[in-house]
């Protein structure tokens, strides 16, 4: 699920990522992200760290706590307090804005495949 309140941004993600094979569902907020995930599940979280209401981090925190195993891509231009090493725990990564197609489909595989140790 691809979460981020710049439609530009957000349909550039969706398109990358589905033209790579992934199945792919989008939301313009946190709120509807939460919505979308009541009703269908998620593996990898793609968000921006900086939405209204709801930040990624919290939205991040209140998915995993109805699906502990879902992995969170956040996502931003600029963060400054809002993302935390505790919300870079486990399962969780970060991708700074701008980044290119290649390093998206990149981060994400990594994601969801990360090495074993």
């Amino acid at each position: 699920m691809i979460v981020d309140d710049e439609r530009a941004v957000r349909e550039l993600v969706a398109t990358a990522l589905t033209r790579a094979g992934f199945e792919v569902r989008t939301a313009s907020s946190a709120e509807e992200a939460l919505d979308l995930e009541a009703r269908h599940a998620v593996d990898l979280l793609v968000t921006d760290v900086i939405l209204p209401k709801i930040s990624g981090p919290e939205l991040a925190e209140r998915i995993r706590q109805r699906s502990p195993h879902t992995r969170v891509l956040f996502m931003s231009g600029y963060t400054g307090n809002a993302l935390t090493a505790e919300d870079l725990r486990g399962g969780s990564a970060f991708l700074p804005k701008p980044f290119g197609t290649t390093t998206l489909i990149q981060r994400v595989q990594e994601v969801l495949n990360p090495p074993r140790a």
